[in-house]
């Protein structure tokens, strides 16, 4: 892990290929806060997800037990990852979770983005609030985002809440890709939607939290 600016504890995010490691600091956008996950969010976070799990289970893997969050925290730290949540500014309760995953360097400069709404905040537009902060990020520049070039989001043709997501985003549908993803059993097949630094437009209300601000968790 590294020190940011704020002096806060963040990942290093970036995979070690890359050739340099970003610390993404806390962020704010209207109603939620979002930061990299940590190892003191275990209990809370493992608790947002079990109590989501008839939300989730259709779309994702349910993140049950102690192993499959340390599971995650391994991945960020082989670089293999990045793992967010957004907290609510008013309770801060977890509201979802959020990775950038395979992501590649070189002449692709992309990643996939996954993400996962928490009851009771799913429908809310949190969700959407979080996703605006993590998308910025990922198209900045170094040192302060993960300068990259294009994002891909899947979803499963029947996940209208995520479908509606990533068009609200501004992502383009590119088609659909057959027996894509293994959940459950069971190869699905996904709607593939996909974003490049170009076309993305800032929202400027989104801004850094800082170690002035009171307790950026």
């Amino acid at each position: 892990m590294v020190k940011s600016s704020t002096g806060l504890d963040d990942f290093t995010i970036v995979p070690e290929n890359s050739g340099s490691a970003i610390p993404l600091d806390f962020h704010e956008c209207g109603r939620v806060r979002v930061r990299p996950l940590k190892e003191g969010d275990r209990e809370q976070f493992l608790d947002a997800a079990r109590s989501s799990a008839s939300l989730t289970a259709p779309w994702s893997y349910v993140m049950c037990d102690d192993r499959d969050f340390w599971n995650i925290l391994a991945q960020v730290e082989l670089g293999l990852e990045t793992a967010f949540i957004s907290v609510d500014r008013d309770d801060r309760g977890i509201a979802g979770k959020f990775t950038v995953y395979n992501v590649l360097r070189g002449s692709s400069q992309s990643a996939m983005l996954g993400y996962n709404a928490f009851l009771p905040y799913a429908g809310t537009g949190r969700t959407w609030e979080a996703l605006v902060l993590i998308v910025d990020t990922c198209f900045a520049a170094a040192p302060h985002g993960l300068e990259l070039h294009r994002l891909e989001i899947n979803c499963e043709p029947e996940n209208a809440r995520s479908i509606a997501l990533a068009r609200r985003l501004g992502f383009r549908h590119e088609g659909r890709s057959p027996r894509f993803q293994l959940l459950n059993g069971r190869w699905r097949d996904c709607e593939k939607f996909a974003l490049t630094a170009e076309e993305w437009v800032p929202l400027r209300c989104c801004r850094p939290v800082t170690s002035q601000d009171p307790d950026p968790r």
